[in-house]
């Protein structure tokens, strides 16, 4: 069985992709086509250079939010006053004021990453296919940067063949308007999870025969009490990710489908998917890197993960 494995993005709660690893690798279980973004793209990368469950769980359980990012230190450019006499209304040129892009600075989540995987380049095996996500800047496209291009009927120009490393990494996970655009091929990038949060379709271009697809948001919640600023952020991006991935589910399933009632199809194929969602399950706020909550996120993975990976092998 070819298996493949997305990850969504999700900032801190990666640490929940880490203990679904964990139960997926006690199964037996070996994923070779790996689709990442955002945090799940750092996970994806350290999987394909070699890292296994273990690893990212101590990676994960032993980061702070200082190895990930900072507040911007040029606070002579968080104003501007000309602003102020170009904006309509007085939410207009508060808005127009302000003359920072973006709030916290990500050279700390660089050197990180290099301390972890121990690489600028990933060090992919040959019967690996790894995508990671991540949207160009200036024209808004979606990238999929991959080692491998998908076969030619499942090809789309979205799909750059590179050899993968930090700098696509950044790429994916540079959140906007919170985390400094990624600069990269001459160009700027943000975090693939404005338009493929779960990035379903790259692991479908590859055509396995089976998807495990893990993602940190979840689709059935009352919505919390909102106390901050900081919980209505978390809150947003919670929601984006989660009809992300109803959308790519949606779009999947209407293939498999399409492929059972028309068994003759050569260009696709039913792919068998499990989806591990923290339905019911709180996993704190996505910039929350508390090394308590760290492994609350982790156990929370293993053990959601070992139930549903069971229930599907069953």
């Amino acid at each position: 069985m070819r298996l493949g494995l997305v990850l969504a993005g999700g900032g801190a709660n990666g640490a929940f992709e880490a203990g679904v690893v964990a139960a997926i690798e006690e199964a037996g279980l070996r994923p070779t086509v790996l689709s990442g973004t955002s945090a799940g793209a750092l996970n994806v990368a350290g999987l394909a250079h070699g890292l296994r469950a273990r690893d990212l769980i101590a990676a994960w359980e032993e980061i702070r939010a200082g190895d990930v990012y900072r507040l911007r230190r040029d606070l002579w450019r968080a104003l501007r006053p000309g602003g102020w006499l170009r904006g309509r209304g007085l939410a207009g040129r508060a808005l127009e004021g302000v003359g920072w892009t973006w709030l916290l600075e990500t050279t700390p989540l660089r050197e990180t990453l290099l301390e972890v995987i121990g690489a600028e380049v990933l060090d992919v095996p040959d019967d690996l296919a790894v995508s990671i996500s991540a949207v160009e800047k200036p024209t808004g496209d979606l990238v999929r940067f991959t080692n491998r291009l998908p076969p030619g009927h499942r090809r789309s120009p979205s799909y750059r063949e590179v050899d993968l490393g930090v700098e696509h990494l950044l790429a994916s996970a540079a959140i906007p308007l919170a985390f400094r655009p990624a600069e990269h091929a001459g160009t700027r990038w943000w975090d693939g999870g404005l338009v493929a949060n779960t990035p379903l379709a790259p692991a479908m271009a590859h055509e396995p025969d089976a998807v495990i697809v893990v993602t940190t948001a979840t689709r059935q919640r009352p919505a919390p009490h909102l106390e901050s600023l900081a919980d209505a952020i978390g809150l947003l991006i919670d929601n984006l990710l989660g009809h992300s991935l109803a959308a790519d589910l949606k779009q999947a399933r209407l293939v498999n489908e399409l492929c059972r009632l028309d068994g003759t199809r050569t260009d696709r194929k039913e792919v068998d998917l499990l989806v591990v969602e923290p339905t019911g399950l709180d996993l704190g706020g996505p910039l929350d890197f508390s090394a308590d909550l760290a492994r609350r996120r982790v156990e929370l993975g293993r053990e959601v993960g070992a139930r549903e990976v069971a229930r599907w092998l069953g």
